[in-house]
């Protein structure tokens, strides 16, 4: 259901490349902790389409950022 919600939050194949690519990198560094997959997509919304910069010594850790992915899809699955 997740993949749902991305492909609907993110309504354009450029959007999603974008989310996917820095979600890969930003991962990697393990600088960045979430629940779950909409919490990293609610930060992503937040933010315009872009994640934070991390310094190397920054750790983020992320929860309840759900609810910008809710507005974005207009809660089509419940709030």
């Amino acid at each position: 259901m997740d993949i749902d919600v991305i492909l609907k939050a993110l309504d354009h194949p450029v959007k999603f490349i974008g989310y996917v690519s820095q979600r890969r990198n930003i991962i990697t560094k393990e600088l960045l902790f979430a629940q779950d997959e909409l919490d990293l997509l609610g930060l992503f919304l937040e933010k315009d389409g872009e994640f934070p910069e991390l310094d190397d010594n920054q750790l983020l850790n992320l929860m309840d950022y759900s609810q910008a992915v809710g507005t974005a899809i207009d809660y089509e699955y419940g709030p």
